[in-house]
């Protein structure tokens, strides 16, 4: 494979892994964050070192805290591996150094993350890049130190979107060397809805608020759901899959989703999956209520997921229930996130959303 040049922009347990593997592979990586010492380590030590499922050092070319030396004009393709909620800001930042028609892959994009870094960007006076939506992250991974990460598992499938939808095709090509698991959806907003993060991280995380303030020691799947927590997702899972349907998609479930992702999972409810998902089994539980479980994942996730819901008039009981215990607990400790009003949902309808996806 030919030597690539790739920006990263993002470095942490994620942006490490997909700056690594590219790295790793054989490609010039520049990798962005906004950390000193992340910076510095990476740069002493003249790039990444893998450990448990992949096994290596990859050189990277860069670490930088400036984005301008990072989004440099021979950059070829561009990963932003970061929590969404930066998205915004860093879509700003990024603006006056995307190139037309240049690949810029959204890791993850949670729900709708993609169109709102697209949006900001072109706001901001980026040239008319292609956006590509990544459904999920590839690597089940946590970096123990700058520069050092252990990636415990990989996805066997990654949806991918480009908006629009009808350069979907050309991005699964162009990524094809790089990230084979990626396969085409039918365009992002299918893709924000096979997001089911918004579902597995916030509510574990909210029904077990008297582990992590009594910091417990504790497994996030295997104790954080059981049973009844389980079961309570599920039906989160079938309000997201009423959505889908109202756009015209017919998804699959969460257990579903599971089984195709790791070839190991098996069982018949969603506390089986995870139960059953070996990765999981070094995954620990938080002892502090700020994680991106719940920062992330709740108001970039799960909120604009209900906004796809109230835009198609479909009724979300459940997530509402969730969303505004979770609100009413931690109080203004929590961002808005990406509300039905902040995505312009209340000067459009549903039809014409689509059409600006779809292109």
């Amino acid at each position: 494979m030919a030597k690539v040049k790739w920006a990263v922009i993002g470095g942490g347990h994620a942006g490490q892994a997909i700056a690594g593997t590219l790295g790793y592979q054989g490609h010039e990586v520049k990798l962005y964050d906004v950390y000193p010492d992340l910076v510095a380590a990476v740069n002493e030590q003249g790039g990444i070192r893998l450990q448990d499922d992949l096994v290596g050092f990859a050189p990277i070319a860069l670490a930088s805290t400036k984005i301008e030396e990072v989004l440099t004009p021979d950059i070829e393709y561009v990963a932003v591996v970061m929590p969404t909620a930066f998205y915004a800001s860093v879509a700003v930042a990024c603006a006056p150094h995307l190139k037309k028609d240049q690949i810029v892959l959204l890791f993850p994009e949670s729900t709708l993350g993609a169109y709102d870094f697209w949006k900001r960007a072109r706001a901001a006076g980026a040239a008319e890049f292609l956006p590509v939506a990544c459904n999920q992250l590839i690597y089940c991974c946590r970096a123990w130190a700058p520069g050092l990460v252990n990636v415990n598992g990989h996805k066997d499938y990654v949806g991918i979107a480009a908006i629009p939808a009808s350069r979907t095709g050309e991005a699964v090509k162009k990524m094809a060397p790089f990230f084979p698991q990626m396969q085409g959806m039918k365009d992002a907003i299918e893709c924000s809805l096979t997001n089911f993060q918004a579902i597995v991280h916030p509510v574990p995380v909210i029904l077990n608020v008297s582990r992590i303030e009594q910091k417990e020691k504790w497994n996030f799947y295997y104790d954080g759901i059981s049973e009844h927590v389980g079961a309570y997702m599920d039906k989160m899972d079938a309000e997201r899959l009423a959505i889908a349907r109202a756009y015209g998609y017919e998804l699959p479930d969460m257990v579903t989703q599971y089984k195709a992702m790791y070839s190991y999972c098996h069982g018949e409810t969603l506390c089986d999956m995870v139960h059953t998902c070996t990765p999981y089994g070094k995954i620990e539980g938080q002892r502090d209520l700020k994680t991106r479980y719940l920062y992330e994942d709740l108001p970039y996730s799960l909120v604009p997921m209900m906004a796809l819901g109230r835009l198609a008039g479909v009724e979300t009981p459940y997530m509402e229930s969730f969303r505004h215990f979770a609100y009413l607990l931690l109080g203004d400790q929590m961002d808005e996130g990406r509300t039905f009003e902040s995505l312009g949902f209340d000067r459009t309808t549903k039809e014409a959303f689509v059409r600006e996806i779809t292109g």
